[in-house]
């Protein structure tokens, strides 16, 4: 007979036990619910700024190795062709190299777009280099390029690629 009591007091505490679970787990779901999103909140206030930084400076990278600007600023009254083969391209080397770490908050596809529009910006400086005669001035130089860029059957690949940029900071907000 005591045997059967302790069964009855156990199941009624275990039923308690039951029913008190259903009643505070909704609470404790919601409880953690809300300290999930403080925690999420508080890392975007501190993520957020760093990625639009990270998405400005490549930007900025896009726009300074655009051969438009970038022929500009580099060129040299008396340069050779070469030589300014050579300024562009440690221009483009110390552009990318300043701007490397920014990879760790943009998005994979951003920043393969970024550094396929550097390695297309060197083969292209490379390439018509290589199609001049060797004594050619850098003016030469600079008006092929731009001559080159204007005859791309696509879409300019410098703005394209903002493009792609401007809608991968869209979609953060």
């Amino acid at each position: 007979m005591n045997l059967i009591i302790y069964l009855a007091d156990t199941l009624k505490y275990a039923f308690l036990i039951l029913i008190t679970w259903f009643l505070i787990r909704p609470y404790l779901n919601s409880m953690l619910d809300s300290k999930r999103l403080i925690l999420k909140t508080e890392r975007l206030k501190t993520i957020l700024p760093l990625r639009l930084q990270a998405y400005e400076r490549v930007v900025l990278f896009l726009e300074r190795i655009n051969p438009t600007s970038m022929l500009v600023r580099v060129h040299v009254a008396g340069m050779t062709a070469i030589e300014m083969q050579q300024q562009i391209l440690a221009e483009i080397r110390a552009e990318f190299q300043h701007n490397v770490a920014q990879q760790l908050y943009l998005s994979n596809h951003s920043w393969e777009v970024v550094k396929k529009i550097m390695e297309d910006t060197v083969a292209i400086v490379n390439n018509t280099v290589s199609s001049l005669p060797e004594d050619a001035s850098a003016l030469v130089l600079s008006k092929t390029i731009l001559h080159h860029l204007e005859s791309l059957e696509m879409e300019n690949p410098y703005e394209a690629a903002l493009k792609i940029i401007k809608r991968d900071i869209q979609q953060l907000f």
